[in-house]
């Protein structure tokens, strides 16, 4: 209705018999190894670490503030428990600018990884570098809060304007 001449393609179709599926003869599937036991394995991967959201009314439990993004403490399984804290100052100051086709969800979620995953890295660093130093590893974990609190007022906005580029910048 808009253009002054119209716009016209011109295509064929053409028809062919319809594909019948054959069955397969049903083999049977190994089942999953043991510890590592028999010809298949398990996948291999990382697995989730174990992360738990933090509110203003746990924050002295945590040993937190309005700035602390991320602390980590050490399981006696050998590995780490991260908690988030979901009422950071710099978390909430981006959710209260949301342009509303954003869903709040999806912020809160890109800085709960975000720190988890920056915390991951630096508690693989300290392992690498301290050769399994009891103080070290101390240390370590109280860099992880010191530095997620530093990054915590960037995060959001760098991982938006990241998300935000595209070939040409």
């Amino acid at each position: 209705e808009t253009r002054v001449e119209p716009f016209e393609d011109e295509f064929e179709v053409h028809l062919v018999e319809p594909v019948t599926q054959t069955k397969s003869n049903s083999g049977s599937r190994q089942p999953p190894a043991e510890e590592g036991d028999g010809p298949r394995k398990l996948p291999g991967g990382a697995a989730m670490p174990n992360m738990y959201e933090v509110r203003e009314d746990e924050w002295q439990k945590h040993d937190f503030d309005r700035e602390s993004a991320l602390r980590v403490v050490a399981t006696q399984d050998d590995s780490f428990d991260y908690f988030i804290n979901m009422d950071n100052l710099y978390l909430l100051n981006e959710l209260k600018v949301l342009s509303a086709d954003v869903d709040p969800k999806l912020v809160q979620s890109k800085f709960k990884f975000a720190m988890v995953l920056l915390g991951m890295m630096i508690l693989k660093e300290a392992s690498q570098s301290n050769d399994g130093d009891a103080d070290q590893a101390l240390s370590a974990e109280g860099t992880v809060s010191k530095f997620t609190s530093i990054v915590a007022p960037v995060i959001l906005p760098m991982i938006e304007a990241l998300g935000d580029l595209d070939i040409n910048d």
